[in-house]
């Protein structure tokens, strides 16, 4: 979809203005989050400038420098592996083990992504990024393997963290979501509240939609023969 017609898609879900949108829209490509353009046509918008998108929504707090305040929050990382499972987490009920499976499942999939933490480590201890982690997210719930109701993305803007929650098929009480580790900023604003200037009316279900709205509208880059993607700069260092 054309970043026109996707920007005003997303600002209904997620509560924003159109014209704050729009603004915001502007100051991710001005940051190199999503690419300009010359001429009257816009290009689609891909996957990746969606979720960034999505991500400034959420988190800027003024919609003029939203590239510039929601750099961190796109590049926050958590480590990898992102999911631990011992031979006997899955051993009693179906529910535990499709858990684990789904655990399994995204954690093959951010593999491509995983930075190694130190440089010129070969593989552990290592990152992958929020972006990363909402593309595999995507992935699965256009593949069917997560309900678009069954996930949630939790941030709290304070500390400047994130996390991401997948719940089982059916309410079993007894039954914990999945929930990632906690993606970290990583910044000095930890902890320093500081009121937005951007309105919001942001509804309970606004992430699900939001993604949901991007996933209809954008191809999926991480689908068998997708062109690679363009090395953003939401991509870990």
């Amino acid at each position: 979809m054309l970043t026109k017609e996707l920007v005003p898609t997303l600002a209904d879900l997620w509560g924003v203005p159109q014209a704050t949108a729009g603004t915001i829209d502007r100051s991710l490509a001005d940051a190199g989050f999503r690419r300009k353009w010359k001429g009257p046509r816009p290009p689609n918008m891909t996957r990746r400038e969606g979720l960034h998108l999505l991500i400034a929504c959420l988190a800027a707090e003024h919609a003029t420098r939203a590239g510039e305040e929601t750099a961190a929050w796109i590049r926050a990382r958590c480590h990898y592996p992102t999911f631990h499972f011992s031979p006997d987490d899955s051993e009693y009920f179906e529910e535990f083990r499709e858990m684990a499976r789904l655990g399994r499942a995204v954690d093959a999939l951010l593999a491509p992504f995983a930075t190694p933490a130190f440089p010129g480590a070969s593989a552990f201890p290592a990152y992958v990024c929020l972006t990363d982690f909402l593309l595999v997210v995507c992935h699965l719930v256009e593949a069917g393997r997560i309900k678009p109701h069954r996930w949630a993305l939790e941030a709290n803007l304070s500390q400047r963290t994130a996390s991401i929650e997948f719940f089982g098929a059916s309410d079993v009480a007894n039954v914990n979501p999945l929930r990632s580790p906690t993606f970290d900023c990583g910044d000095h604003r930890r902890g320093q509240y500081r009121p937005t200037l951007i309105t919001r009316d942001l509804k309970a279900e606004a992430p699900g939609l939001a993604v949901g709205a991007i996933i209809d509208r954008t191809a999926d880059p991480l689908a068998p023969g997708a062109a690679p993607e363009t090395d953003w700069k939401g991509h870990l260092p």
